[in-house]
């Protein structure tokens, strides 16, 4: 029944941003508002990444995740997130697993830009399914899910933030309900290099089989060329409730525009 409720919501918002999408000038925002490597954009493109995750722990686990970013008008656009790869250390050892597979419409309900002045602000709302072939391994434990989120972004130039606020709904015994907010604040140090801190929060993690608060803090620098590439580095810190010891894990960012 709330797939049901969320997908009408869905359809609304598709409708009004059809319309919306007539009266809209072309906006193009990630030259001065950088992507953060777990905030997902706000903005409608093609784009291809690639994203690398480390565990910096001894038994640890290293994955993989490629990510497809598809504009089919001004405002709407749609993410699709390829099965990514897992694996624990050792690799070629350890277990591994193929993750799930996400799809998910992207509706921009807002898009104002004003760059002699160095201001911009969108909002986007996108909902994802994510689906599980076969969530129960050694290496993941989770299960499908439908998660709803707005997503913004502002310029004030060179400082900007990105954010996302959502839920996410079970689908499966295996996966978790509950609230996250994601954001990041960062600055633009020349028009190639910016920096910026990416913080996380969320309740999706079961203590006891009570849900507790997770989280994590991610500073990072990111490189973005005029010829569509861009590169990012970050350092996460991840924090649990009832755990006393962070874990720590290194991410890289591959992005591809066309």
């Amino acid at each position: 029944m709330k797939v049901y409720f969320y997908f009408l919501i869905t359809l609304a918002i598709f409708s009004i941003a059809s319309y919306a999408d007539q009266m809209v000038q072309d906006c193009d925002v990630d030259d001065y508002i950088i992507k953060a490597i777990n905030v997902e954009e706000p903005w409608i493109e093609n784009a291809f990444y690639t994203f690398i995750q480390a565990d910096n722990n001894k038994n640890g686990q290293l994955a993989i995740y490629p990510e497809i970013e598809a504009k089919l008008t001004k405002r709407i656009g749609a993410e699709i997130d390829l099965p990514y790869y897992v694996a624990n250390y050792s690799i070629g050892s350890g277990d591994s697993a193929v993750g799930p597979f996400t799809v998910g419409p992207k509706f921009l309900l807002i898009r104002k830009c004003d760059f002699q002045m160095g201001k911009a602000f969108l909002l986007t709302f996108e909902p994802e399914l994510t689906y599980w072939a076969n969530p129960n391994t050694n290496a993941i434990s989770t299960g499908s899910n439908l998660s709803e989120q707005l997503e913004y972004g502002l310029l004030l130039y060179p400082y900007f933030s990105t954010g996302e606020i959502g839920y996410t709904e079970k689908l499966a015994q295996q996966a978790v309900s509950g609230y996250f907010i994601n954001l990041s604040i960062g600055k633009n140090i020349t028009t190639d290099f910016a920096f910026q801190t990416e913080f996380e929060i969320d309740n999706q993690y079961l203590y006891k089989e009570n849900h507790a608060l997770e989280g994590f803090f991610m500073p990072q620098f990111e490189y973005h060329t005029s010829n569509g590439w861009m590169f990012g580095l970050g350092e996460q810190v991840n924090l649990q409730e009832f755990t006393p010891r962070p874990q720590y894990s290194t991410w890289f960012m591959i992005e591809r525009e066309f």
